[in-house]
């Protein structure tokens, strides 16, 4: 989520990673808690504050997020000036990730891959309750695999998104190394994933077409990239 903060001729910005609305007890603690995270931003004059949180999309938190940028003492303008932007990834590919990270914390049971698909990676189930919530134009949505393939593709179509320029590169973070790491998802994975994925994905075409986003998205031919990549394919190519 991107929050406005400070109109200026320079794209300062601040990224925190706040876990604000997904996590029940920090939420009951109310907006002052959630604020007080981003003071430095008014100390250094910054203009867009990003809370750069992965688990936002399911759930509850479309309605929380809502809830809290029309909240009585929310400034008036808060919601006017928030912007959402998700990056999806082709889910097979965000299952794998997932299982090695619950093995990099070690935790029992992280062979659920194999078996019962997250429902975070059925991203148009999602997608069409937060457009219920928040004008679809106000909704970025950008490919994983563009944003390793082309970064600084993503960064224009965020640039265009947000009406600034952004200054820096995006570095490739998060590249966890592990003995145990597998890279490549199992055939009998792919197989059950797949039937799963495969009518989701299409349920997604359909989704991005039938409520069409900003102008910068729809450039990107959003199908096109969020497609099963070659390693992991379980899946029908759209053309």
């Amino acid at each position: 989520m991107v929050h406005a903060v400070h109109k200026s001729s320079q794209a300062n910005r601040i990224t925190l990673q706040r876990s604000f609305f997904n996590d029940p007890h920090r939420y009951n603690d109310g907006i002052e808690f959630y604020t007080k995270g981003f003071e430095k931003c008014a100390r250094q004059n910054k203009q867009f504050v990003l809370d750069a949180t992965p688990d936002y999309l399911n759930r509850a938190q479309r309605e929380r997020v809502y809830e809290t940028y029309t909240y009585k003492k929310a400034q008036s303008s808060a919601i006017d000036r928030l912007k959402l932007i998700c990056i999806l990834r082709e889910p097979v590919s965000r299952e794998l990730s997932w299982y090695n990270h619950k093995l990099s914390l070690d935790i029992k049971g992280s062979g659920a891959i194999k078996k019962n698909p997250r429902s975070h990676s059925l991203y148009v189930n999602h997608l069409r309750e937060w457009v219920k919530w928040f004008d679809r134009e106000k909704l970025l949505i950008l490919s994983y695999d563009e944003l390793l393939q082309n970064p600084s593709m993503v960064i224009q179509r965020i640039e265009k998104f947000l009406g600034t320029k952004l200054t820096g590169s995006i570095p490739h973070a998060n590249s966890m190394e592990n003995p145990h790491k597998v890279k490549v998802a199992s055939s009998h994975a792919k197989q059950v994933l797949g039937s799963v994925f495969n009518d989701k994905n299409e349920e997604l075409y359909r989704f991005i077409q039938n409520h069409p986003g900003p102008s910068m998205e729809q450039n990107n031919r959003l199908e096109g990239y969020i497609q099963l990549g070659e390693e992991n394919s379980v899946g029908r190519r759209r053309s």
